[in-house]
């Protein structure tokens, strides 16, 4: 290999944080027992708003399993609830939020919203940043920094197994 080539491989295994799973662990057990015990007591108030942030806590303990598969083609991300792929030469432009926790892939009319890379972990996750790097540099991808994009849901890109 060359000075400045990169061998392009696909690479997997890459999850995100340990951290999701146990912040949504400490919501389900925190807030579901305060949420029946309002529910007991007729407060239904606050059993809505409990139930909710138990519900939150389920979001994340799942959402803590997603892997992100990136390729010299695509970039795909599995999780419980579906398979979400892009293809490279579909990207226009990488949006992040100020410290680089979402990585927001912008297309045409298309959407992948993935974790920022300080919440990868695995013994792949340095050679995934590098592939990244070498794609947004033989693309000319540019990044745009927004506070807006931590809000965002990836869009037409779901794939139908």
């Amino acid at each position: 290999m060359r000075r400045g080539e990169m061998r392009i491989t696909r690479i997997r295994t890459v999850h995100y944080s340990k951290v999701f799973s146990f912040v949504g662990c400490a919501l389900l057990l925190f807030c579901l027992p305060t949420a029946l015990r309002a529910r007991i007591v007729a407060e239904w108030e606050g059993f809505i708003i409990f139930i909710s942030f138990a519900l939150l806590g389920v979001y994340l303990i799942l959402n803590a399993q997603t892997k992100i598969e990136m390729g010299p083609e695509t970039i795909t991300r599995r999780s419980v609830f579906g398979r979400h792929l892009i293809r490279w030469d579909e990207i226009k432009w990488i949006e992040h939020d100020p410290s680089f926790n979402i990585l927001v892939f912008q297309g045409a009319n298309k959407r992948l919203v993935v974790a920022g890379p300080f919440y990868w972990v695995g013994g792949e996750r340095h050679k995934l940043r590098m592939l990244m790097g070498y794609q947004i540099s033989q693309m000319g991808l540019r990044y745009k920094e927004s506070f807006w994009s931590q809000f965002k849901f990836s869009k037409n890109v779901k794939m139908i197994d």
